[in-house]
Order: C-alpha cells, then sequence, then structure tokens
C-alpha cells in the first residue's frame, strides 16, 4: 500500500510543473482536435438503415467511425510530441499519454473486431464500450507500474 501511495505522490509532484502543464494542454487539444473532427467524420459517414444485415464495406465504415477519434487523437498527439521535441520542450507526458492512447485504440479495434466475429446479434454489441474500457483501465495501470502495488 505504501508503494501505491508513494506512486501517487510522485504523479502530483511531477503533474504540477511548468512543463507537465504545458503537457497537458497540449495533450487536452489535440483531444479537443480529434473529438471535433471525430464527429465530422461520424456526420459525414451518417447511420445505417436499422434490421439491416451490413454488407462488408458498411462494416468497414462502421469501424472506421467507431475508431477515427481515438485514431486522430494518436495522430494529433504524435504530432504534439514532435513538435515538443523540436522545440526542446520535455515529452515525458506526452509520450505516456500516446502510448495509453495508443493501446486504447489497438483494444478498441480488438473489441470491435471481436464483436463482429460473434455475429450481429451477440451480447457484445450492447457491451462494447465497457468491455474496451474495462480491459483498457487493467492495460493502463499496468503501464503506468500501478498494477503490482494496486493487487498487493
Amino acid at each position: 500500500m505504501d508503494e501505491l501511495v508513494t506512486a501517487v505522490s510522485h504523479l502530483f509532484e511531477r503533474l504540477f510543473t511548468r512543463s507537465t502543464l504545458t503537457e497537458i494542454s497540449a495533450a487536452l487539444v489535440a483531444f479537443g482536435l480529434a473529438w471535433l473532427f471525430g464527429r465530422m467524420i461520424q456526420n459525414w459517414q451518417g447511420q445505417r438503415e436499422p434490421g439491416v444485415v451490413p454488407a462488408f464495406r458498411q462494416r468497414v465504415l462502421e469501424g472506421a467511425r467507431r475508431i477515427s477519434p481515438f485514431v486522430l487523437a494518436v495522430l494529433f498527439l504524435f504530432v504534439v510530441r514532435s513538435i515538443f521535441t523540436e522545440v526542446g520542450l520535455s515529452t515525458d507526458f506526452v509520450s505516456q499519454v500516446l502510448r495509453l492512447m495508443t493501446a486504447l485504440a489497438l483494444i478498441r479495434i480488438g473489441v470491435f473486431l471481436l464483436r463482429l466475429s460473434l455475429g450481429p446479434g451477440t451480447w457484445l454489441r450492447t457491451w462494447e464500450n465497457r468491455l474496451t474500457l474495462v480491459i483498457w483501465l487493467v492495460v493502463a495501470i499496468n503501464m503506468l507500474g500501478w498494477l503490482d502495488p494496486v493487487v498487493a
């Protein structure tokens, strides 16, 4: 338990430095742009008719629509990290967020493909977002090095 408290206190010490706050602000801008462009893609792609079995092309478009905000966030974070590197700013926080967002995008793709493989009427359709979040939280806690202290 002491390891977890130490890790959390170290996190808060690093969180409130000027460079980290700059990185957080840039990451929030990247997330905002990703959300905005993701919504534009979702509106452009439109909704398919309910009850119709989708063709391969419609499944691909649905997958692109669902994953686009995550992929765009990864791309924008990569651009932010590249700019920070060129300017000479710290990229520790942005690099960590980029790793976590990449993991989230890959898990989202995997759960979507699992749902498609189980068929159109599967229980996973209603639990897809929740399952993605639970899997990602476990992976994120492990990536941050907090899994062992949490389990202990």
